[in-house]
């Protein structure tokens, strides 16, 4: 029959699992689109969406803190800090990082276990410098709840 159009193949889900993955895809093991959270810390254009994703949501301190106590233990955040610390100035900066996160009148509150922040407040507010990871348990708590949440 002429002007008679065959039939499209037929195209199963068998056939659409069989089709290999892109390579990219295929290497990393995962999406690109979709990051972990650790990729997205580490990301500075990650890092600025999920702060604007948390903001309503009443959550950028969580984002805010785990920065602050990274820059403060020397690993870079991905954007400019309003507090530098320096090595001489590691108790003050530490003490700044504590207060506007975990003091009872913090203007950027944390919620955290309290036993935990007792410790880690105990150590902040020594005269000697703590130590520059002071804050990496609070972090680990942190980065848990914006892992779950």
């Amino acid at each position: 029959m002429a002007g008679s159009q065959q039939p499209a193949p037929k195209v199963t889900v068998e056939d659409l699992l069989k089709q290999e993955a892109a390579p990219s895809e295929a290497v990393a093991g995962h999406s690109r689109i979709c990051r972990s959270l650790a990729e997205a810390l580490a990301d500075p254009g990650a890092a600025s969406l999920l702060l604007q994703f948390l903001r309503p949501r009443r959550a950028a301190p969580l984002l805010l803190f785990w920065m602050e106590a990274a820059r403060l233990g020397g690993r870079p955040p991905p954007w400019p800090s309003p507090i530098s610390p320096v090595p001489d100035d590691l108790r003050e900066a530490a003490l700044a990082i504590f207060e506007r996160f975990f003091a009872p009148s913090a203007p950027e509150p944390v919620a955290a276990p309290e036993g935990l922040v007792e410790a880690v407040g105990t150590v902040v507010r020594r005269k000697e410098p703590p130590p520059k990871q002071i804050f990496q348990p609070l972090q680990e708590h942190v980065f848990q709840i914006m892992l779950n949440e």
